[in-house]
């Protein structure tokens, strides 16, 4: 079932840390938690809503990787610019592992965590 960013907000069950330059190939990635990752795209990922999809994520210092969940919302936040919601689904532990090491660089804004 599609949710909008609002419902999203509501039903989250884990905290968000906010970025400012990682990267993944559908564009900005804004925040992430355990449970998912928000993305600023180019294009809507509207007809996409309750599929599985994959996109690998770049940060400064750090070898790129794969992530993959489902996508819950697109919605248009400006000129070709949409915020997507994507919520990860059974990830392996070894990409949990890797979001932690990325998450253990917050406090000295490694790999891109902002320090919001």
């Amino acid at each position: 079932m599609a949710m909008t960013p609002n419902q999203a907000q509501v039903s989250r069950q884990t905290g968000r840390v906010r970025f400012e330059d990682l990267r993944c190939d559908l564009g900005r990635i804004v925040d992430m938690s355990a449970e998912g990752v928000g993305v600023i795209a180019r294009s809507s990922m509207a007809d996409r809503i309750g599929t599985m999809i994959g996109f690998k994520v770049s940060a400064p210092l750090c070898e790129k990787f794969v992530l993959g969940g489902e996508v819950r919302y697109s919605k248009r936040v400006g000129f070709r610019k949409h915020h997507i919601g994507i919520a990860f689904v059974n990830l392996p532990p070894q990409t949990r592992a890797r979001l932690n090491e990325l998450a253990a660089g917050a406090g000295s804004r490694e790999y891109g965590w902002a320090s919001k």
